[in-house]
């Protein structure tokens, strides 16, 4: 009886090493083939030469710089990447100075978050990063199941699949996926992950033309991190102790938080959020409740972005929407000052403006978007003139801080 049991035992024991040796094998297997950190990079960067790089002698490997943008639903986010991507279509058309690459991320931080995937990510990695190696063919494989669409629910299956293989063995895809899932309550890992993401590109004899990728920030989206105040700290002493560039910090906001208000209850009734006009036809009712109820969330996540970065020390520049996005001047002049803050020279900015092809979506007055416009006004209080809210930051941090 006692032989037999110490049998049993002897050979449960011997599993269990054949088992782990196996174990090891595989994943010092997976782990030699393709380097997940090549020299700080996520991946091996593309050879010199290949297509959408640079020639040899012109290639500079950089690091990407994250433009950090934390705005709110209906305060011009939209129109405010359309003008980032016009200073990057004209500074690509130049030939008197190099292109600049700002890789626009829609689809990072979303208030539709079950439906979104990371397409423009994927894509970025892909276009960037040699993917033949370890027959990580997944990368493609996503690519080609999306097609153009950056939510689509059919490649859900296949993206739970790359989930479940990332956990025995290692892929550009795989850590990809990883780090995009705890974008959320880890959104400073999902950003050094794209900051070394590498990028080859031209640059003129002072190494100007930085490339850089921008997301937008809504309070919803810091909520999951523990709060306003804890996602930027996470942000900010992630890239403190890395080697990757300096985040960049813009704060867009609307002064006037009834105009905010009344563009997201119509918003929602059409459920059209980008493009397309609203007239008065598309009229919404005010209730005071929710009205104040608005008023404070603005208030308290505007504030909190203001207290932590002024607290950390972070440069930071703030644009609002009337005064910096409605007009074409406005514009004109928004871009020139993202030129500067980017170290981006563009020779002529109005046509930066031109090229976002993106426009304010009000066709009327906002008293004629509200059907219930006279209560409002004469017996609540509430103006439509954007001089008689409150300016929640200093005249001087409207202009410029620390650029």
């Amino acid at each position: 009886s006692n032989q037999s049991i110490q049998s049993i035992i002897h050979s449960f024991i011997h599993i269990l090493c054949f088992a782990k040796k196996t174990q090891s094998s595989q994943s010092s297997r997976h782990l030699d083939i393709p380097l997940p950190n090549v020299d700080g990079w996520i991946c091996k960067p593309l050879e010199a030469g290949a297509e959408g790089m640079a020639t040899k002698n012109e290639t500079i490997l950089k690091r990407r710089t994250p433009i950090v943008v934390f705005a709110q639903p209906r305060t011009g986010s939209n129109l405010f990447f359309g003008l980032l991507d016009g200073i990057q279509n004209v500074s690509s058309s130049s030939s008197s100075s190099p292109s600049t690459e700002i890789t626009l991320l829609f689809e990072t931080y979303h208030v539709n978050q079950p439906g979104i995937t990371p397409h423009a990510t994927a894509k970025l990695v892909f276009e960037n990063c040699q993917h033949d190696h370890h027959g990580d063919d997944d990368l493609k494989q996503f690519l080609d199941k999306m097609g153009t669409s950056s939510a689509n629910s059919h490649v859900q299956p296949y993206l739970d699949l790359m989930r479940k293989k990332a956990k025995t063995e290692w892929s550009l895809f795989g850590d990809l996926i990883g780090n995009y899932d705890t974008r959320y309550k880890k959104p400073a890992r999902y950003l050094e992950f794209l900051s070394r993401i590498p990028s080859s590109s031209s640059s003129d004899n002072n190494n100007n033309n930085n490339p850089y990728f921008a997301l937008k920030v809504f309070r919803g989206h810091a909520h999951f991190a523990g709060g306003t105040s804890r996602f930027v700290e996470q942000i900010v002493e992630s890239f403190n102790s890395t080697l990757s560039p300096t985040p960049i910090f813009l704060i867009l906001w609307r002064r006037n938080h009834l105009a905010a208000m009344v563009s997201e209850k119509i918003a929602l009734k059409r459920d059209v959020w980008v493009g397309g006009e609203s007239t008065d036809k598309d009229a919404v009712n005010v209730q005071l409740a929710d009205l104040e109820r608005f008023i404070r969330i603005q208030k308290n996540y505007y504030s909190d972005l203001k207290r932590t970065l002024d607290r950390l020390s972070v440069p930071y520049e703030v644009f609002e929407y009337d005064r910096d996005l409605v007009g074409f001047e406005d514009q004109v002049r928004t871009v020139q000052r993202l030129s500067s803050i980017l170290r981006v020279q563009i020779a002529d900015p109005e046509e930066a403006v031109r090229r976002s092809d993106m426009k304010k979506q009000a066709r009327v007055p906002l008293r004629l978007q509200i059907t219930n416009w006279d209560v409002v006004s004469k017996n609540w209080g509430f103006s439509e003139n954007v001089g008689d809210w409150e300016d929640f930051f200093a005249p001087e941090l409207n202009e410029s801080k620390h650029f």
